[in-house]
């Protein structure tokens, strides 16, 4: 059943300003893969960054996945799954420049033209650009009275019920279902041939607003043999780090009635995840009949007989419809611009084909590539929320609390609570509001000492040990090749140390000493001990992220590669095993130096957002046996990365820099597991919580590793808009739960700082 799209662009604001003017001359380009109309365009409005079209466009011979069936074919009735719109500056001179653009799920489309216009976010379509504006469009279907729900939906709710892919998360005392009614499907196939792991099988694509999911189809033969596993899966859309198409692929059909082979073409979709997960998914050009024995990777054979997907080929007994169509949307490198393009499904001998596999193939590539662009740049949690919020007590953003956590420390009346970062970040945007300082620090060394240290990351107190010795983090000062000094940044130091029993300190600086000396160049550097008495400084070596995304990288070759005699060697080449063994021994280095000697620390590495919370939190562990159960290990990641400003957006390659990303809390998630491998009683929780938080750094369903400080997370209001990883670890706390745990004060005293390769080689595996 065929409709008729309307699109109304009426008018966008804030865009982007090309022109040197500092104004753009935009236009709007306007396509529906499925429609029979080929691209359509807006006028182009000079010189405005608020432009006003109030154009409205007609799709006509439009099919919503949830109205297309098998038989529309009879007339030539497309599946549209998307609707796309981009705009662009134009330039008379040079080339149009691309401002932004819009997909829209034409699933959620209605026929109530009376909708009020919805503004929607202009996103990119490559992940380095920059693009700022939104635009006000008004879509809505004719020619039919209503819509029907898609049946699809409660079919993938029910798949998810039964294969467990929904997670439960806490609201207030009630547990529900996580995405659960919120989550929609966009665009669902069947018959795709799927390649896991080196096995391989059938499989039906849902490609949902949260997730991509894989419901796999083991064969009677399998299972009969029991043979193989069940490779059905979800792939949470943000952990998604790439897909690459392969055309012309050759895919072969076994004919069972006289055994011919048969050569058909076909596309491949290689999904690559930040998991190391990679799953590739063949579309044919055409449906598999219920007689044909499909394999594929060439002549690799799967099994036995599968039905087709949408019958057998309809068959037109006397007439012939030449006007029958389909299409797919392609991004035209050259043009640099989304292409439609156009294809006939009647054949020679009058047979109409379902739309093919293949170019419902092109259509799920487009849409992944635009999802990864801009992943990131807002949670899929904000439905949950939105719909929940009234009924539903919001679980897990109020956790963690600096002064409260603080106290439990005990923490001695010679530190004050200061607010003199203030509600605005005054001193320092990457760090929280309120922070401790000894009780005689006026504000203006605590300024003093901002202005000495980068970025304005100032030494401040986040643990007091048993033995009223404490623990600072800073970042490095800002001395530079000519030895600058700060009497501010020297007397913070010094009162703090006549906070300690002790009165002496040691800095630890994460870098190596040429690391540290290579920043003085650039006007940064390490402290000179000469100038804080009672300090001592080490260096600990520990390389930088570049390093550290290269080394990951590495490792993904190595996981993906077949195992052999030269595996270990291999793993150790890509020295992941010797950085982990290095935080390791800083943290241990920490941990004995406040154990042992009784000595208070100071913390810090480049910037203090990196290795400095690896160590602090990782030292942290080992001495406070409360970071050891579920609810201190929350608060420990809450108050030493979140709290304290690690780059998440930037290290899990959410913004548009992607030399910033780097696998960093994925090391510390490690190094914890290390230190649970080699005293499995001293933690609340198994490796399980340990995945969990893994699993969910990239999906982003959770706001929680969305930005990178607490200011973002204030400025961008996530908690009022999106869910906490932490309501579904309370949910699912009995499940993390370790039946041999015993509480103990501190494990480090006969620590020995061993990395077993094996034993990594299994947390790889599990995280991966």
């Amino acid at each position: 059943m065929s409709c008729t799209l309307v699109v109304e662009v009426l008018k966008a604001r804030d865009i982007l300003a090309l022109d040197p003017n500092g104004r753009s001359d935009p236009y709007c380009i306007i396509s529906v893969d499925g429609a029979s109309e080929q691209q359509q365009k807006t006028e182009v409005l000079s010189a405005t960054l608020e432009p006003h079209w109030n154009k409205s466009f007609k799709f006509t011979d439009t099919t919503p996945p949830h109205l297309w069936k098998p038989d529309d074919t009879m007339s030539g009735g497309p599946i549209s799954h998307y609707l796309r719109l981009e705009m662009w500056d134009h330039d008379m001179l040079n080339r149009d420049d691309f401002m932004g653009m819009l997909v829209l799920p034409l699933v959620g489309v209605t026929t109530d033209k009376e909708l009020q216009a919805s503004w929607y976010k202009l996103t990119r379509s490559q992940s380095k650009q920059t693009i700022t504006g939104e635009i006000q469009l008004k879509v809505y279907y004719t020619n039919i009275s209503k819509l029907p729900i898609w049946t699809i939906h409660r079919e993938l709710r029910s798949t998810c019920a039964s294969h467990n892919f929904n997670i439960p998360v806490l609201c207030g005392s009630k547990t529900v279902e996580f995405p659960g009614v919120t989550e929609y499907v966009e665009l669902c196939v069947k018959g795709v041939f799927v390649e896991i792991s080196s096995q391989r099988s059938i499989a039906q694509i849902f490609l949902t607003n949260y997730r991509l999911v894989i419901l796999c189809e083991m064969n009677r033969v399998r299972l009969q043999q029991d043979v193989g596993s069940d490779l059905s899966m979800w792939i949470g859309l943000g952990n998604i780090m790439s897909v690459e198409k392969t055309q012309d692929d050759k895919m072969v059909r076994r004919i069972t009635t006289d055994g011919s082979k048969q050569q058909l073409d076909s596309m491949t979709l290689t999904i690559v995840c930040h998991d190391f997960r990679t799953i590739k998914l063949t579309f044919t050009a055409m449906e598999m009949s219920a007689s044909a024995q499909p394999s594929c990777s060439h002549y690799t054979e799967l099994g036995d007989p599968v039905a087709a997907v949408c019958g057998n080929y309809t068959e037109l007994s006397s007439q012939v419809h030449t006007n029958a169509i389909y299409s797919s949307i392609y991004f035209d490198q050259k043009q640099q611009r989304f292409v439609n393009k156009v294809h006939s499904s009647v054949q020679g001998d009058g047979r109409l084909l379902p739309p093919p596999l293949k170019y419902i193939g092109d259509s799920l590539h487009i849409r992944l590539t635009h999802i990864i662009a801009n992943v990131g740049d807002a949670s899929p949690s904000y439905q949950f929320h939105k719909k929940n919020k009234e009924n539903l007590q919001i679980t897990g953003w109020d956790l963690y609390n600096y002064p409260r956590e603080l106290d439990r420390q005990k923490v001695s009346k010679e530190w004050d609570l200061s607010a003199a970062n203030g509600p605005d970040y005054k001193i320092c945007s990457s760090y929280p509001q309120l922070l401790y300082f000894p009780h005689s620090c006026e504000d203006m060394i605590i300024a003093g000492s901002a202005k000495f240290r980068s970025k304005g990351r100032l030494p401040c107190l986040v643990w007091v040990h048993r033995n009223k010795n404490f623990m600072l983090r800073c970042a490095q000062p800002l001395i530079g090749a000519s030895g600058k000094s700060s009497i501010e940044d020297e007397s913070l130091i010094q009162k703090a140390l006549r906070t300690s029993p002790n009165k002496q300190m040691i800095i630890f600086d994460a870098r190596s000493v040429l690391a540290a000396g290579g920043n003085k160049i650039m006007g940064k550097g390490t402290e000179d001990v000469s100038r804080y008495a009672d300090c001592k400084l080490v260096h600990l070596n520990i390389p930088n992220i570049h390093h550290v995304r290269e080394s990951l990288e590495q490792l993904r070759v190595v996981c993906h590669s077949s195992a052999n005699s030269k595996w270990l060697s291999s793993l150790e080449n890509t020295q992941w095993l010797f950085y982990i063994s290095l935080i390791l021994k800083g943290s241990v280095m920490i941990t004995r130096s406040m154990e042992k000697y009784s000595s208070s620390v100071l913390v810090h590495c480049s910037d203090g957002w990196d290795r400095t919370s690896q160590l602090t939190s990782l030292s942290q562990l080992m001495m406070d046996a409360y970071y050891r159960t579920v609810d201190g290990f929350i608060v420990l990641i809450e108050k030493e990365w979140l709290s304290f400003g690690h780059k998440f957006k930037e290290r899990l390659g959410y913004s548009t820099s992607p030399n910033e990303r780097s696998p960093i809390f994925l090391q510390f998630l490690d190094c914890v597991w290390q230190i649970y491998r080699q005293f499995p009683t001293a933690f609340q929780f198994t490796s399980k919580l340990l995945l969990c938080v893994a699993d969910h750094l990239h999906t982003s369903w959770f706001g929680t590793f969305l930005v990178n400080s607490d200011k973002e997370k204030n400025d961008s209001q996530l908690i009022a808009s999106t869910m906490s990883l932490w309501a579904h670890v309370l949910a699912a706390k009995d499940s993390f739960l370790n039946s041999s745990y015993t509480s103990v004060d501190e494990v480090s005293a006969t620590f020995v700082c061993m990395v077993y390769r094996t034993c990594t080689r299994g947390f790889m595996n599990s995280v991966f």
